[in-house]
């Protein structure tokens, strides 16, 4: 996944991540049925905290742009 959160203070890192991955997803880019990473597997290649990614994905999931398992 090409994102970079290297500029992106703490507080705003999710929103930013999930920002990216909404933009995908309405693109095309991201699929439908394409499984993403699991949280800490993401996390540890975008060099940010787990809990990150794991409010990303909450996000998304609570707007109806994942499914979560």
């Amino acid at each position: 996944m090409d994102v970079d959160l290297a500029g992106v203070g703490r507080a705003r890192q999710a929103e930013e991540l999930a920002g990216a991955l909404r933009t995908s997803v309405r693109s095309g880019t991201l699929r439908a049925g394409t499984r993403l990473p699991a949280s800490r597997t993401l996390a540890g290649d975008l060099g940010v905290s787990r809990g990150v990614v794991v409010r990303a994905y909450e996000l998304l999931v609570a707007e109806g742009y994942l499914l979560s398992r």
